[in-house]
């Protein structure tokens, strides 16, 4: 699975390492004003757990958050990457 993940400024340094670890490949990484945008493969079962990282914990939930989903099905054999 392709995903985009947006974290604000405010939480993006403290979950980055966790969240970095849920890719397979990092396909984009980008601190913009602080802000984190991620871009890259995921194992499909990484998906709920990327979201309950986001979801934070019920004491402070990260706002202004996005997870979105690019792409179902993405199959990479050596260089050659299939959509």
């Amino acid at each position: 699975m392709r995903v985009r993940v947006s974290v604000p400024a405010k939480h993006a340094k403290s979950i980055h390492g966790k969240l970095k670890g849920f890719f397979e490949t990092v396909e984009v990484e980008d601190w913009e004003k602080g802000n984190l945008e991620m871009v890259g493969l995921i194992e499909p079962g990484n998906y709920k757990a990327i979201a309950e990282l986001l979801k934070g914990d019920k004491k402070e939930k990260i706002e202004q958050i996005g997870l979105e989903l690019l792409s179902l099905k993405v199959i990479s054999e050596g260089e050659v990457e299939i959509n």
